[in-house]
């Protein structure tokens, strides 16, 4: 089972993640806010090569 996985609002993209977060932040930068849409995106980092 994948720890993380997920996938845009219309189901084209999807994502998953066979490794734990490294970190978990919550960023309040205008280029998070534009990309988002909101005031503040949650972003997580896990190795490159644990994506699929």
């Amino acid at each position: 089972m994948p720890e993380l996985q997920g996938r845009c609002l219309c189901g084209q993209f999807s994502y998953e993640s066979s490794a734990a977060p490294l970190a978990t932040m919550i960023c309040h930068c205008k280029n998070c806010q534009r990309q988002s849409g909101a005031a503040f995106s949650v972003n997580v980092v896990v190795p490159a090569d644990a994506v699929t």
